[in-house]
C-alpha cells in the first residue's frame, strides 16, 4: 500500500529549483555577454568559435530554465531532462577541469561541475523518484 505524496515540493527539490534557477540564468547572462563581446570585437577576426560558445551556453542554459519553472508540476520528463542535461554539465565540467590541471594552468569550471553534482545528487535520491512518481513509502 502506498500514501499519496504531498503536493508541495520536497525540501531537496525546493533547493534544487534555486539551484537549477542560478545555473540557468549564470550560463544565460555569462553567454549574453560573450556574445555581446564577439559583436564589438574589430570583424576582420575569424569568431565564430566564441559566438557558438556563447550561443550554446545560451540554449544549454533553456532547458535548464524550463526544467527550474515545470518541476513543482511533476512530469516525469522535467526529472529526465534535468538529469540529462547535468550529467554533461558535470562531465564537460570534469574533463574540463583535468585539461586545464593537466596543463597546469589555474582550474576555472569549477561551480559548474559543483552546483551540477548538487543537482544530480538531489534528483537521483529516492524521496525525489517517489515523488515524481506520485507514490511516497509508507510511514514508519
Amino acid at each position: 500500500m502506498t500514501v499519496q505524496p504531498p503536493k508541495r515540493l520536497p525540501k531537496v527539490l525546493r533547493q534544487t529549483r534555486v539551484v537549477l534557477y542560478v545555473q540557468s540564468l549564470l550560463s544565460i547572462i555569462g553567454g549574453l555577454i560573450i556574445v555581446a563581446m564577439v559583436v564589438s570585437l574589430d570583424a576582420g577576426d575569424d569568431l565564430t568559435a566564441p559566438l557558438l560558445l556563447g550561443l550554446a551556453s545560451i540554449l544549454f542554459a533553456l532547458p535548464l530554465l524550463v526544467c527550474a519553472v515545470k518541476l513543482h508540476e511533476r512530469l516525469p520528463w522535467v526529472r529526465t531532462t534535468a538529469l540529462v542535461f547535468e550529467w554533461i554539465t558535470v562531465a564537460s565540467g570534469a574533463l574540463g577541469l583535468l585539461m586545464t590541471l593537466a596543463q597546469g594552468a589555474v582550474p576555472t569550471g569549477i561551480l559548474s561541475l559543483v552546483l551540477g553534482a548538487l543537482v544530480l545528487q538531489s534528483l537521483m535520491k529516492a524521496e525525489v523518484r517517489e515523488w515524481f512518481a506520485g507514490r511516497a513509502a509508507l510511514p514508519e
